[in-house]
């Protein structure tokens, strides 16, 4: 049996985001989708979601502590005196390692703060994963599934993916050493699942084609599918203008629609027919 999980990523960064994911959803295209409880445009999410209610999509917490606006307040370590989040690049070093105790105390009351946001805006949390799959790193990964045997979320993301699968992609240096930065501590994260009472699809796919989704991707993907549930990690949208006051607008850019327009391509869903691949939701694919 060959299950694919399809889950955008960034549900409520800005409009323009939300519009091409909820797109695909109708579509049937992608089965599930993380919601970013620190996005601009959380609410709309919200609001669209109520008025989505044909299909059997589940829906995951983003877990975000590293751009944007923090949810909690009184940040003192974690965010700066406006409750900005540092970055990416400072984030994935700093939490790569050991840190204090005052600070992994804030990260929880943070990702404390994003699960409680979804839960309060009556979200059925199925899954957990992370902007920038924070995670998955060592100083937060703890905590992260703490929370999810605490608030009985029992799936997680596991952003391990084995590298020159994708021949239709050319190599990139830099997309290669991130890929492989995150598969490693993904490796690491995987065997403490069970001990927490989470489970994780057996594949994961997306790091490698970042950016760069395209219909020969796709259909090497569907061709080539191992046996068992695969995650595919997607970000389909439409293009916006950038917004200085949201930094996630920067990413909305044509790159989204191109994707958006992949996904929602026939010849993909031919292939999938053809390959007896079944699409499934996460809480679908992982009982």
């Amino acid at each position: 049996m060959k299950g694919l999980i399809i889950n955008a990523d960034d549900l409520g960064s800005d409009i323009a985001r939300n519009e091409g994911i909820f797109r695909a959803l109708d579509a049937g295209i992608v089965t599930s989708a993380s919601i970013l409880a620190n996005g601009p445009a959380f609410d709309d999410a919200i609001r669209r979601m109520s008025l989505t209610l044909g299909h059997n999509a589940s829906f995951g917490v983003h877990l975000n502590i590293s751009q944007g606006t923090s949810v909690s307040r009184g940040l003192e370590i974690l965010a700066d005196e406006n409750n900005l989040f540092p970055g990416k690049a400072k984030t994935l070093s700093l939490f790569s390692g050991h840190v204090s105790d005052p600070l992994r105390e804030e990260i929880e009351r943070e990702v404390t703060s994003q699960i409680e946001k979804l839960l309060n805006a009556g979200i059925d949390i199925t899954h957990i994963d992370s902007h920038h799959h924070v995670h998955i790193l060592p100083a937060v990964a703890p905590i992260v599934m703490k929370a999810a045997q605490k608030y009985h979320i029992r799936r997680m993301r596991v952003p391990e993916e084995p590298s020159g699968t994708l021949r239709s992609l050319p190599s990139d240096p830099a997309i290669t050493e991130e890929a492989e930065f995150f598969s490693r501590f993904a490796r690491q994260v995987r065997p403490l699942l069970t001990a927490w009472g989470i489970i994780a699809s057996d594949h994961f796919l997306g790091l490698y084609m970042k950016g760069r989704l395209s219909p020969a991707v796709l259909a090497e993907v569907a061709e080539n599918l191992n046996d068992g549930i695969t995650e595919l990690m997607v970000h389909p949208g439409t293009a916006c203008a950038a917004d200085p006051s949201n930094p996630f607008s920067l990413f909305s850019t044509a790159e989204r629609q191109i994707e958006l327009a992949a996904l929602l391509d026939d010849g993909f869903h031919a292939i999938l027919e053809k390959k007896k691949i079944k699409l499934l939701s996460y809480c679908e694919a992982l009982n």
